[in-house]
């Protein structure tokens, strides 16, 4: 019996240290790998290519990769997400977020059955949701962390990801996007002839995708679909695709300034709408 006993006891312990450490083993594995393989392909270069600089073009990518980390992705990150979650603070003690989950509530409630209504959560998953269907992906992060860090105030078990925490990942990683801003300003950067040409692939892909893991995680968690879920979901379908239908008609000079007008001014006026709420109840907000 105390045999036994300490087996279990051993088992638990080591799937428990086996969950802690599996993710910081295979990232380590991962850079390991990076480095050793680098230098091997230096090695053949430099033997049977008398490539005679690849040591150096190493070095120096070395330095610049740790220099482009902190300047280019660290800080412009740091201010990103500190002005936004300072919004969401806002948004919270002005009621905003509240307002937003009771609004959505029957909808977000079918595929998050275990938040309680009117939580947090509900409304910054929106926000989440809604910044990554105008493709401002700088505004999607800092909301996606800080609506998982309110779904973990609801975790019994911290080590587990809930069914909650799993469907807003997935469809956080769906990247529903109805105006693909981001992807536009990466190609007119890259002087691309017709940077707006992938508006409609870029929706119906997002939209496959978005659909798909909802289906699929749904089975999944056993969710009930009933009408008001099929309702929501073909009331987003006929947005989406009203949208393509309006931007089919465009020429690529129009939807080049539909997307870039569209969604930094929806974002735009959500941050204004948000300040003005504060500003009115400033003795909570400010």
């Amino acid at each position: 019996m105390l045999q036994t006993t300490n087996r279990r006891i051993k088992a638990h312990t080591l799937k428990y240290v086996g969950r802690k450490l599996l993710t910081p083993m295979a990232l380590n594995i991962v850079w390991i790998a990076f480095i050793v393989i680098a230098f091997i392909i230096a090695i053949i270069k430099s033997i049977f290519f008398a490539d005679t600089t690849i040591f150096k073009t190493l070095v120096d990518g070395v330095f610049d990769s740790a220099k482009s980390s902190v300047i280019d992705v660290a800080f412009p990150l740091i201010g990103t997400m500190v002005f936004f979650l300072g919004i969401m603070n806002i948004a919270e003690k002005a009621g905003a977020i509240g307002w937003l989950a009771r609004k959505l509530n029957p909808f977000m409630k079918r595929l998050f059955p275990e938040v309680p209504d009117g939580h947090p959560a509900m409304g910054e998953m929106v926000m989440n949701f809604s910044a990554n269907m105008l493709g401002l992906d700088n505004a999607a992060t800092p909301f996606g962390l800080k609506a998982m860090q309110s779904l973990q105030t609801l975790n019994p078990e911290k080590e587990k990801a809930t069914n909650s925490q799993i469907m807003f990942l997935v469809l956080h990683t769906s990247g529903l996007t109805i105006i693909p801003l981001s992807i536009i300003t990466y190609r007119i950067a890259a002087k691309s002839a017709e940077a707006t040409s992938i508006f409609i692939p870029c929706v119906l892909g997002t939209v496959c995708t978005t659909l798909a893991s909802i289906i699929v995680v749904s089975f999944m968690q056993k969710v009930k679909w009933d009408k008001v879920l099929v309702g929501y979901i073909a009331l987003m379908l006929a947005l989406v695709a009203g949208t393509m239908y309006i931007v089919s008609t465009m020429n690529d000079v129009q939807r080049n300034i539909f997307s870039n007008v569209a969604g930094n001014a929806i974002l735009l006026t959500i941050i204004v709408a948000i300040v003005v709420a504060g500003a009115v109840k400033k003795g909570s907000c400010f």
